[in-house]
């Protein structure tokens, strides 16, 4: 789910490079963008892992379990939707934060009919399938917090109508 458009400076800019169009791929963000990312930076989160692709057919990342929190830094006609949000399909375009739980199914694909490149900053947060309440809220609490604090660094505006069974989360 989409919980809100963040305003990236011009200098954060991921990747370049070209990869297979039927595979999902990851990078190193650059030195530059981890130096962008330094305000916000949480020992206990750590750096984002990159995510890159052009188009991503319906999967699941059970194996990971939790939820991801996606910046995407590179994107123009992409839209995202998952099993539980069916024809709630959002824009995945530069500058939008995404929550996405890895064990539901969920998709990317591109409008045009000439597929461009997305790329996204992703960070993990481990499973709330915990029975142990208290972890599951750290779990939640954690990433509540990290995003308040991207979306104050890049300015921001929470999208709450995008939100869904989020919005709880973020009583926004």
């Amino acid at each position: 789910m989409k919980i809100a458009k963040l305003k990236l400076p011009r200098n954060l800019r991921e990747p370049s490079y070209k990869i297979k169009f039927d595979e999902i791929d990851t990078f190193w963000p650059s030195q530059n963008t981890i130096e962008l990312l330094e305000p916000v930076f949480d020992e206990e989160i750590g750096n984002p892992e990159g995510v890159i692709c052009y188009e991503a057919r319906p999967h699941d990342d059970a194996s990971f379990g939790g939820h991801f929190l996606l910046l995407a830094v590179k994107g123009q006609s992409h839209w995202m939707t998952d099993i539980q949000h069916q024809f709630h399909e959002f824009n995945a375009e530069r500058g939008a934060l995404m929550i996405v739980n890895s064990e539901v199914f969920h998709w990317l694909f591109s409008s045009r009919k000439r597929r461009s490149l997305w790329a996204a900053l992703c960070w993990h947060f481990p499973s709330t399938n915990s029975e142990d309440f208290f972890k599951r809220q750290l779990h939640r609490e954690r990433l509540v917090s990290f995003s308040n604090k991207l979306v104050e660094h890049f300015n921001g505006t929470w999208t709450p109508n995008y939100m869904g069974i989020y919005s709880q989360w973020f009583n926004k």
